[in-house]
């Protein structure tokens, strides 16, 4: 117990969080749940694997300990900010923003100068939590704060105040910043003995060079992390081993994409831990959009959490976003209108906190509503505006994993607004990176009717609608109404376009 006591904030700031578990390991569960320093020294531990529910719960009971046990002023006043702390990152992880924002203000009144990580961790979910209540800069000047004082303080607490530096930029793919960032995290990591500034530098560069479409750079980065799954932090593996997943994908290795999901699946299952669960399953869920099984991500969407917060920040995937992916590729009408309400939020929210590098995705996301909805010229505005800051982002492939069917429709939407705009140079990457196939016949929503393909063909001759109807002897607003239909189920938005999709399918012939 006394070496514990002694040497546990010592072992935090080194990173020694598997040999403090170790350490715990030699009591017996009572005396752990009975003795603050031990359930406190667990709690870290937990932390550290991202197991948020266990911690939570380690965490309340050292809460109710200090209650009960007397310890010094000192110790009760540190531990107290490691409770503040934790709980901080609790929250933010909740989408409470607001309470971690105060729980990290108390624990930074009240942890000691010298406790580096304990500090570093309330200053960046700090950060973090200002960020999203919509006060970037205020964000920066928390974080810069921070550095400021790292003169006192080991590698560990720099690591973190630069990954949190680097994570305010990722929201704005604010290349040159994250670029100076991650050198540092390297040098950091090359230098000492700190292998978790390694992984989070590494992690960190495997999500920029995917984002600029640099798969093989990425798929390396990824691995390197992966590679230490067991001795990492748990969030790092998990998204590790899913961004390798999307790397195959990209690839189009399929079946490798598969297989690190699964292998992602078995670490969550080894190490027990309930809250990253979720994660694999929504993950399952965005990967069988992009191989075109929906029905599989259906299965997934109809037992959601509608609460789950939306929470940016570097990971692969987002829970809130894989759903909106579904509704949109489920495209009936109360699918339409749920996936209207989840995205009201998330641009909203985005905006709040000027996430760029997400909203381009929502943006996109929003283009493929309303283009579903009929309304193509507000389709094209808002895609406007997405593929405006992808293309002052650099982060080409921010489009990329919109879904099969929902990618293809948005980048033939990208090709009539490149006909119609003067953004082609921002527009041709992210057609490469969505890498547009053409349309099978299995892939439409439903087939075409009798009707429709006579129209069909009549549009191949360039007939107007009153032409049309004058030849099938119909009105104007029914050519009107089997254009629309034949649009959304070849995913075109034109005539021009509906025709090349109906030659690639062999529904036309080429004249």
């Amino acid at each position: 117990m006394r070496l514990v006591a002694s040497h546990r904030l010592a072992a935090v700031d080194r990173e020694q969080f598997y040999e403090l578990e170790r350490w715990i390991s030699l009591f017996k569960p009572d005396q752990v749940s009975a003795e603050p320093i031990l359930a406190m020294s667990t709690a870290i531990a937990q932390y550290i694997r991202m197991d948020l529910a266990e911690a939570h719960t380690s965490v309340c009971r050292v809460s109710e300990l200090l209650e009960q046990v007397e310890v010094d002023n000192e110790t009760n006043r540190t531990m107290l900010g490691e409770i503040a702390a934790l709980q901080g990152e609790s929250a933010y992880y909740r989408g409470d923003f607001t309470g971690a924002r105060q729980l990290e203000q108390r624990a930074l009144d009240l942890l000691p100068a010298w406790y580096s990580l304990g500090r570093a961790v309330a200053y960046v979910f700090l950060a973090l939590a200002v960020r999203q209540l919509g006060e970037p800069d205020e964000a920066r000047r928390i974080v810069s704060e921070g550095l400021a004082d790292e003169s006192r303080h080991g590698e560990v607490y720099t690591v973190r105040l630069i990954t949190a530096e680097l994570m305010l930029a990722f929201l704005d793919f604010d290349l040159p910043v994250m670029e100076r960032s991650v050198r540092r995290l390297v040098l950091l990591g090359r230098h000492s003995r700190l292998a978790f500034g390694g992984d989070w530098s590494q992690y960190l560069l495997g999500r920029i060079a995917y984002l600029r479409g640099h798969i093989g750079d990425a798929k390396a980065h990824f691995e390197q992390v992966a590679a230490r799954r067991y001795v990492t932090h748990g969030g790092l593996a998990l998204f590790s081993l899913l961004s390798l997943s999307l790397v195959n994908q990209a690839a189009g290795d399929e079946e490798d994409a598969r297989r690190c999901v699964e292998e992602a699946a078995s670490l969550i299952r080894e190490t027990g831990n309930e809250f990253l669960q979720p994660s694999v399953e929504s993950f399952r869920a965005l990967l069988a959009l992009l191989q075109g099984r929906t029905s599989e991500a259906a299965n997934w969407a109809a037992t959601y959490d509608r609460s789950t917060p939306f929470v940016p920040s570097i990971q692969c995937e987002f829970a809130p976003l894989t759903f909106v992916k579904t509704q949109l590729a489920l495209a009936t009408p109360a699918s339409l209108q749920e996936a209207a309400a989840v995205l009201a939020g998330l641009e909203s929210a985005l905006r709040k906190c000027d996430g760029r590098v997400y909203l381009i995705e929502v943006l996109a996301l929003k283009s493929r509503l309303l283009d579903l909805e009929g309304n193509t010229d507000g389709a094209l505005s808002v895609l406007e505006e997405s593929t405006a800051l992808a293309g002052t982002s650099g982060a080409g492939r921010a489009m990329a994993d919109l879904g099969r069917e929902t990618g293809r429709r948005v980048a033939a939407l990208l090709q009539t607004l490149g006909r119609r705009s003067g953004l082609h140079s921002s527009i041709g990457p992210i057609l490469a990176a969505i890498g547009r196939e053409p349309i099978r016949p299995q892939d439409l929503v439903e087939p075409l009717a009798r009707r429709e393909l006579e129209v069909l063909s009549l549009l191949a001759k360039d007939m107007q609608n009153k032409e049309i109807g004058s030849q099938l002897f119909i009105s104007p607003k029914t050519v009107e109404g089997h254009t629309l239909s034949i649009y959304r189920k070849l995913g075109a938005v034109g005539r021009r376009d509906a025709v090349i999709h109906a030659r690639d399918l062999g529904i036309l012939l080429q004249d």
